[in-house]
């Protein structure tokens, strides 16, 4: 069994950050609006969820920040999409780790 590593970015002025991200209370269309600016970046690659946070991952594109697994009633798994204006406590703080620069 081989195994293939390859160079996907190699950018010296790469970041990361660890910032934490307050939910309000209901879940927008489409993922909550998270722009590179907001954060300090140009451009960002990925973001991920860190800490104690189970169940609950997210993805990153086009600027908006999208979450799985809110534990709502309707969402059976955790990769399945919250639904528009799914209650997520406005008390909810996310730890995101933020790559990009």
């Amino acid at each position: 069994m081989a195994t293939k590593v390859s160079l996907v970015l190699g950018e010296a002025n790469l970041q990361h950050l660890i910032v934490d991200f307050t939910c309000d209370a209901a879940y927008p269309a489409g993922g909550y609006p998270f722009p590179p600016s907001g954060v300090g970046l140009r451009e960002i690659y990925g973001v991920d969820i860190i800490g104690n946070h189970p169940g609950v991952t997210c993805s990153y594109a086009a600027g908006k920040l999208k979450l799985y697994g809110t534990g709502s009633a309707n969402q059976a798994a955790a990769t399945e999409l919250a639904a528009n204006s799914t209650v997520v406590s406005a008390s909810t703080v996310l730890r995101l780790l933020v790559i990009g620069h």
